[in-house]
């Protein structure tokens, strides 16, 4: 099966850490490459990692995810939104996002935004039957 290849831009270790958690055990094929605290260090982690799939926090301590996107040259990802920073979800429309998750993260939204991310590939059937799994 082929890995998808994430990193994850968060300033709270708190949420990082419920993200990587939540990966891990509903979408084992997410393989987190790195993360990022601040705007500098994603944008320097995209370029040089140039993953499958980005999550972004919106609000970062040096600046927003929207600069970070504005500064990458490798943009050949997927986005995927987690903030609590709802007034923020249009605009990340606006830069292509698969999907906006609300905090507290949601397990079951979480795969299914992974599922919309990649419903053209080979690791869709198995995020369904993960999805099954999880209380909804």
């Amino acid at each position: 099966m082929k890995y998808i290849r994430a990193i994850i831009v968060e300033d709270d270790k708190f949420c990082l850490e419920l993200l990587m958690l939540s990966l891990k055990k509903y979408c084992p094929l997410i393989h987190v490459i790195g993360d990022a605290s601040c705007r500098d260090m994603a944008i320097e982690l995209i370029n040089s990692r140039k993953p499958d799939l980005v999550f972004f926090d919106v609000n970062l301590k040096d600046g927003d995810s929207f600069e970070v996107l504005d500064s990458v040259h490798y943009k050949e990802f997927k986005r995927i939104f987690i903030s609590s920073a709802i007034q923020e979800a249009f605009r990340a429309v606006q830069y292509n996002a698969v999907d906006f998750l609300l905090k507290p993260l949601d397990p079951l939204l979480l795969v299914k935004a992974i599922n919309r991310a990649f419903d053209n590939s080979n690791v869709e059937p198995y995020f369904n039957k993960v999805n099954h799994g999880i209380a909804s």
